[in-house]
């Protein structure tokens, strides 16, 4: 009895091209870093679904408070470690954030989820994004309603915001 995480896409992207971007990042799975297992259209929107990591979204948790900068760094070091391997084998996550990063406080561990949705954000721009998530976006994912395919840059992007979001959320009452 796995729980399951279903959802549609931003976007609604060429059947054809977001398999096979979604193909390619599943050849390598990572319990650190993984995207959708089944993809499907139906009702015109592209639906993803993957297996519900443990814990809670980083962005809905309340532990950093609690952590020193270097504790955050020590968390926050195997995931960016883990897409650099990624990165190796020719693959991009393309969207790293607080709410596609997840927190097991069990396991003191963070898990990226949705490896390769960045395929239902090819035509966002930044005037249809909710405000929180503009400073997580790559320039690459908000100027441009271009087809694109992000590189490790977009990931080295997420990855650097994604500590100053820990780091930031530290100290605060």
């Amino acid at each position: 009895n796995e729980a399951l995480l279903i959802r549609t896409l931003r976007a609604q992207p060429n059947m054809l091209h977001a398999c096979a971007v979604l193909a390619h990042n599943q050849t390598y799975e990572h319990p650190q870093c993984y995207g959708p297992h089944h993809w499907f259209s139906h009702n015109e929107k592209f639906w993803v679904c993957h297996t519900r990591p443990s814990g809670t979204p980083l962005l809905h948790t309340d532990f950093r408070s609690e952590l020193t900068h270097t504790d955050l760094l020590a968390l926050w070091l195997p995931l960016a470690q883990t897409l650099a391997l990624r990165h190796q084998r020719g693959m991009v996550h393309g969207k790293i954030c607080p709410w596609t990063v997840w927190f097991d406080p069990t396991k003191k561990l963070l898990t990226a989820i949705d490896a390769g949705c960045w395929i239902g954000d090819m035509h966002t721009t930044s005037s249809s994004v909710h405000q929180q998530e503009k400073a997580f976006l790559a320039p690459e994912l908000s100027l441009s309603e271009q087809r694109y395919t992000p590189n490790p840059l977009v990931d080295i992007y997420g990855l650097a915001r994604l500590l100053l979001f820990l780091f930031r959320r530290t100290h605060q009452n």
